[in-house]
């Protein structure tokens, strides 16, 4: 299994949005049009002009989560 971050826009003017998480079978996301079939599927709005998935395990954290709870204290 394999998550993606899906982010979308309905006018080029206004900055990508966070939709959520898809999470597909690792045989789908080899296939990139069974992955969009499932991300339109799952975050199912005609108005979306752009759509874009990325994998999870692309993400590079910049502040670890260690560091942000020791500063909130």
């Amino acid at each position: 299994m394999i998550e993606y971050l899906v982010f979308a826009r309905k006018l080029y003017e206004r900055p990508l949005e966070f939709l959520g998480a898809l999470r597909v079978e690792d045989d789908a996301a080899s296939d990139s049009t069974r992955l969009s079939e499932q991300a339109r599927a799952q975050f199912n709005e005609t108005d979306w002009i752009e759509m874009i998935a990325i994998p999870s395990a692309a993400l590079t954290q910049v502040i670890p989560i260690s560091d942000s709870t020791e500063r909130a204290l």
